[in-house]
């Protein structure tokens, strides 16, 4: 059974199948995600709806470049819900979900890295 979260064909192509910089951007997502998490939760707790919109967009190239279209998919809701701060009481759903998918994403991809 393959991956759930994660679909690295896109990472593949853009990388040229390079090994060395497919586990870089793993890396990469592995060190950011954390941090993505712990913002949003602040930002939500806060009240800070701009901020959680921008970090929102931000997080959503990671999730696409990961090939997570249906973690994109929220998180731009999230962005644009945020920006016009819309439906406040549907962000700690999202927020929930996101960070589901991100820490799923993660150990898909640390099993995807010692394959390589």
């Amino acid at each position: 059974m393959g991956p759930k979260h994660i679909d690295l064909k896109y990472l593949n192509d853009i990388s040229g199948d390079d090994k060395e910089l497919i586990l870089e951007m793993i890396q990469i997502f592995r060190s950011e995600v954390p941090g993505y998490i712990k913002l949003m939760n602040e930002f939500y707790e806060n009240r800070k709806w701009e901020a959680l919109g921008k970090l929102s967009h931000k997080a959503r190239a990671s999730a696409s470049i990961m090939g997570m279209k249906q973690l994109a998919d929220e998180l731009k809701n999230l962005e644009l819900l945020a920006q016009e701060k819309k439906d406040t009481q549907l962000y700690i759903s999202f927020l929930r979900s996101i960070e589901n998918q991100f820490l799923a994403a993660i150990e898909e991809l640390e099993l995807y890295a010692e394959t390589l």
